[in-house]
């Protein structure tokens, strides 16, 4: 930082106290913790119901992730420009903004919803057509009734997301809470007691999401809310605005898609090694996203402070920002790796995998653990910075770029060529 970069820093309004730090960010890790706890819950209770269940649902998990990224994506847009108006003061723009997002997620996800479910059946084929019977069975079953839940899922993530731009993290964290109770009750009931598999999942998935969505809004409905929909219908529609939300949250959009399905591509590859490996491949997968959350929150809390920054006209306290934020996910990282090779034995204990599988899960675990503390915070947190500054295409194209040709690619050589399984698939997400 030169000089005329420091006084500036000296003369930047305080926008967020460190009390108001810890207040954003640790809801924050709490809700992204409790979101990706959602699809644990789905994979360890409904691997009772066997291999070819929990298969699955680990097949058409990574479709639904991807559908959540796009919706989070879009989100990304409208709070971005949220969080830059906010910074002005500028209200009345913040609201237009909520308006614009809103109407158009819900017209998006419909349609999505429609189409997902014409052409269910045709995508578990072109994605996954080495699927044995009954995993494909139990796919379907899970992809039909999870796919009703977007128009919720995409209004929830876009209300989450307006929240969190004008620094209220804490109502997305207790609506996400309770909802995330529900599934897990749901998963109890409907998989336990009712013996319905992977179908008791998704019912149960799709009730948590109905429930967070409707509470959200209800909320939001209010008079003298954070983010009110009061009078909203009063805000004509506009295309132009809506242009704007979709000149960030496209790219953005498009980057984590690709990413996404880069790992649907990597996870085509999996299935030709079998159902066990499946199976074993399912509890790496969201252990290791969920050992990513609390590092994704400080991300999404970069999102917010430095986009409130660069809207007040501080762009060196967003960069001040981006270096802090990284170091403290560096430290993020090295403990949720500690905790995440203390638990894997008594999590791989509650599954069904075999014992053989269960070493596999523990060993790649450690491996995991280790590369994540030096490797993932550049990778991951500091691109935050660049898109609450409206610069996305640089970070969608490293991403897709990285993704493809080391991940994907890495993965068909090591798997097909060297013939290493599953420990080919993470050697290249480490590349």
């Amino acid at each position: 930082m030169n000089s005329s970069e420091q006084c500036s820093s000296l003369n930047a309004p305080v926008l967020f106290s460190r009390k108001d730090l810890v207040l954003l960010i640790i809801p924050l890790m709490i809700e992204q913790t409790l979101t990706s706890l959602m699809g644990v819950a789905d994979t360890l209770m409904v691997s009772a119901a066997g291999e070819s269940a929990i298969s699955g649902v680990t097949c058409i998990d990574a479709v639904n992730v991807l559908l959540l990224l796009v919706f989070e994506a879009l989100g990304v847009g409208g709070s971005v420009l949220a969080a830059q108006y906010t910074g002005r003061e500028d209200h009345a723009a913040v609201r237009s903004t909520v308006r614009q997002l809103m109407t158009f997620q819900l017209f998006f996800s419909c349609l999505l919803t429609v189409l997902l479910l014409c052409f269910a059946s045709g995508i578990i084929h072109l994605l996954y057509p080495s699927l044995e019977a009954d995993v494909y069975t139990n796919a379907l079953i899970y992809f039909r009734i999870t796919a009703v839940s977007c128009p919720f899922l995409a209004l929830y993530t876009a209300s989450a997301a307006f929240y969190r731009s004008v620094g209220n993290a804490k109502l997305p964290v207790v609506v996400i809470t309770t909802g995330n109770l529900l599934n897990i009750a749901g998963n109890a009931i409907l998989i336990f007691v009712f013996q319905l598999g992977a179908a008791g999942a998704a019912w149960a998935t799709l009730g948590s999401r109905v429930f967070s969505c409707l509470v959200l809004l209800a909320l939001q409905a209010r008079p003298g809310a954070d983010i009110s929909l009061c009078s909203l219908h009063q805000i004509p529609f506009s295309f132009s605005e809506t242009g704007r939300i979709l000149q960030i949250g496209l790219p953005t959009a498009l980057e984590n898609g690709m990413f996404q399905l880069g790992k649907i591509v990597v996870q085509t590859i999996v299935v030709t090694f079998g159902t066990t490996a499946i199976a074993a491949q399912a509890i790496i997968s969201q252990v290791e996203t969920l050992a990513s959350r609390p590092g994704l929150a400080v991300g999404v809390a970069l999102l917010t402070v430095a986009g409130q920054y660069i809207g007040a006209g501080h762009p060196e306290k967003a960069r001040y920002y981006a270096v802090r934020f990284t170091l403290l996910t560096h430290i993020l990282c090295a403990i949720t790796g500690i905790i995440t090779v203390l638990l894997i034995h008594p999590v791989c204990s509650l599954t069904a995998l075999s014992s053989d599988a269960a070493e596999l899960v523990l060993q790649l675990t450690v491996f995991i653990a280790i590369a994540k503390v030096f490797l993932w915070p550049g990778a991951f947190i500091l691109q935050y910075c660049l898109k609450a500054a409206g610069d996305v295409k640089y970070p969608m194209w490293v991403a897709i770029i990285s993704m493809w040709l080391f991940r994907v690619a890495g993965s068909l050589i090591l798997c097909h060529i060297f013939h290493l399984g599953l420990w080919g698939v993470w050697i290249a997400w480490m590349a």
